[in-house]
């Protein structure tokens, strides 16, 4: 399973969507979030990496792509 967030960077919205889509996410998957320099991006980042269990890598991309990992995915 994988699902992009990418909507608006700011305020409670990254959280709100990353809370959203975790439920259709199964036993193994793949977040990714873009623009992770943003406070609210990488709160919400965080709060998958806790709620997952998964394994963060960062892409050495021009607008901070990170990827969370999780169940040998």
């Amino acid at each position: 399973d994988f699902a992009l967030i990418d909507g608006y960077h700011f305020g409670p919205q990254p959280l709100i969507d990353t809370l959203a889509v975790l439920p259709y996410l199964g036993p193994r998957g793949t977040l990714a979030f873009h623009d992770c320099q943003a406070p609210a991006v990488a709160q919400a980042l965080e709060a998958a990496r806790q709620r997952t269990g998964g394994t963060v890598r960062a892409l050495p991309t021009r607008h901070a792509l990170t990827l969370i990992d999780w169940g040998d995915a």
